[in-house]
Formats: C-alpha cells, structure tokens, sequence
C-alpha cells in the first residue's frame, strides 16, 4: 500500500500544480482582456475628444481673434490714458515753476545734482536743501510708479 499513496501523492501534487497553471493562465488573460478594454476605452475617448475639438475649433479660433482685437484695443486705450496722464503732469510741473528736476529724466536729475554740488555749502537752513527735502514724497512716489 505504501507505493500506491506515493503515487496519489505525486498525482495530487500535479493536479495540485496544473491547476496553478491554470489559474495563473486565467488570471493573465483576465488582465490582458481588462488592459485590451481599457486601450479601447480610451482611444474611443481620444477620438471623441479630437471630433468635439475639430468641431468647436472654429469656434475658438474666432473668439481668440476677437479677443486679441478686443485687447489691442484695450492696450491702446491704457497707452493713451498713460501718456495723457503723464503730458499733464509735466504741464503741472511746468506751471509750478518747480527748479527741482523731474526724478523720472535721468539727465535732468543729474544735471541738478551736478549744479547742487557745486553750490558753495552753507549752514543747516540751507534753500536747496529743504528744497530737496520737500520734493522727497514725489520722488519716492515717481520711484514708486518707476518700478511697480
């Protein structure tokens, strides 16, 4: 009797391996038809997407072009208000008779500076000085404008 539970043993052990195998087998092709629906899934979605993009690119390409008119118009109109808003200001500095420079004209500003220090010095109350230092709020809110 010994030898045939050897060989019930082997034979349980094959079956024991070829259903292994077959599960495995299963597992597998389980996973490539799951990973063959998922590419079909998604290329039908890719191809749904480009139709609705062929579709609605016309579309898009007139309003891009309607909004870069909209906003080349909206840039000329900003320009214009600057430079407006910068001519009358130089009008005001020009009716204040100001002697200090313009602290945005750099030439202007170093020529001022050249002619201050060629000032002979004086005491504290010194007019150039407080000149100066009543013109500090408009320089720092030209610098302000300058770099913001």
């Amino acid at each position: 009797m010994p030898p045939k539970s050897k060989k019930a043993a082997v034979d349980k052990a094959a079956a024991e391996e070829a259903e292994r195998i077959r599960l495995e087998e299963d597992v597998r092709l389980q996973e490539l038809k799951a990973k063959k629906e998922r590419e079909l899934r998604e290329q039908k979605e890719r191809e749904a997407f480009e139709a609705l993009l062929n579709q609605e690119k016309p579309r898009l390409d007139d309003e891009a072009q309607e909004f870069a008119v909209k906003y080349d118009k909206f840039e000329a109109i900003i320009k214009n208000l600057l430079d407006t808003k910068k001519e009358e200001n130089e009008w005001k500095r020009f009716l204040e008779c100001s002697i200090l420079p313009d602290p945005l004209n750099e030439p202007e500003l170093n020529a001022f500076i050249d002619l201050w220090a060629e000032e002979p010095v004086g005491s504290n109350d010194d007019p150039s000085i407080l000149l100066l230092v009543e013109a500090l709020p408009s320089a720092e809110k030209a610098i302000f404008i300058q770099f913001h």
